[in-house]
């Protein structure tokens, strides 16, 4: 039941969020078997994308948002690549179909 409800969140999540060029899927197609507690996406911007969210009532995570400081960044440049830019998104099974419908809004209100 709560992959079912997970894996549909998703889905509906990532069918609403196509038509938008600047925000990237990590992984556009669901793998069988798997239970999704988020949907992680890329966005390049100026701005933090998760902030921006989050002033919108959106739980976004920031997965390494700080990089530990012994990183050495120019032989991992894919680390603060994604530090700024990935942002994963919520997809519980808490959520329903309106809260799945109504951050998608918000979303492409955000990115336009």
């Amino acid at each position: 039941m709560i992959r079912r409800r997970r894996t549909k969140n998703y889905l509906r999540l990532h069918e609403r969020l196509a038509q938008i060029d600047s925000l990237k899927p990590c992984y556009p197609e669901m793998y069988c078997g798997v239970s999704p507690l988020g949907y992680p996406c890329i966005v390049e911007s100026n701005e933090r994308f998760d902030y921006k969210l989050r002033r919108y009532g959106i739980p976004a995570f920031s997965f390494g948002e700080t990089l530990h400081d012994s990183l050495n960044r120019s032989e991992f440049p894919d680390s603060e690549f994604l530090s700024k830019n990935l942002t994963i998104l919520p997809v519980h099974q808490r959520l329903s179909d309106n809260h799945i419908d109504k951050m998608a809004e918000t979303i492409a209100t955000v990115l336009k």
